[in-house]
This record gives C-alpha cells, structure tokens and sequence, in this order.
C-alpha cells in the first residue's frame, strides 16, 4: 500500500525502488547490528537522484508502532499522508540537521565500507 502510495505522489515505489539511508551514522549502525551493511554512498558522480523524506519520520518501521492495523489501507493512508513527505533533488535540500529515513532513488552511485 506504501508503494502505491508514494508512486501516486511522486511516481516511485519508494519502499521496492529506494535504497533506505540516513545521515546520521548511528541510526545507520542500528541496522547493521541486526546483519545489514554500514556503507557510505557517493553521489558526487550520480547524473540524477532525488530523496523522499518525512521530516516528522525517524524511520519507516513506527509505521507499526502508529497504525493499529497494518491491513486497513485507509489507516495507513492517514498515516502516509499526515506525515507530509518530501522530495528534493539535492542532498544539501535536507533539513539541517535531519537525522531520519531517507528513501534514496537513482540510477547509479559510489559506495564504500565503513
């Protein structure tokens, strides 16, 4: 229902098409801890990309922390469209000092290990 959701909006399936970042190491490291990887991408390269945020969405997952029934999309709907995403086509258009989710779409990027 997500990805219908944000393909409406903003024509990707933010939740199958994204990679899922932040800029803040720490949350990243959260989920390395649970067996994922800790890299650092480079867009410096990257011709196109653009980033999907909430600036009132830490991560993704309180999604089942919030809506009560994960199988009732006008629920999740509500849910979707009370945290006013956002899409900008820079990294330095993120708020200053976000530390949350960001839904990263491109086409090709850099990476290293960290």
């Amino acid at each position: 229902m997500a990805n219908q959701w944000f393909e409406e909006r903003y024509g990707i399936r933010a939740r199958s098409q994204t990679i899922f970042c932040s800029p803040c190491a720490g949350h990243a490291r959260e989920y390395k801890e649970l067996g994922g990887s800790l890299l650092q991408i480079d867009l410096t390269n990257t011709q196109e990309y653009c980033l999907l945020y909430s600036s009132t969405v830490y991560d993704f997952l309180e999604i089942t922390e919030e809506v009560k029934d994960l199988s009732d999309e006008a629920e999740i709907i509500c849910w979707l469209d009370s945290k006013n995403y956002q899409k900008v086509y820079n990294i330095e258009d993120l708020p200053q000092g976000f530390r949350g989710e960001v839904m990263l779409y491109c086409k090709e990027y850099d990476v290293r290990n960290i």
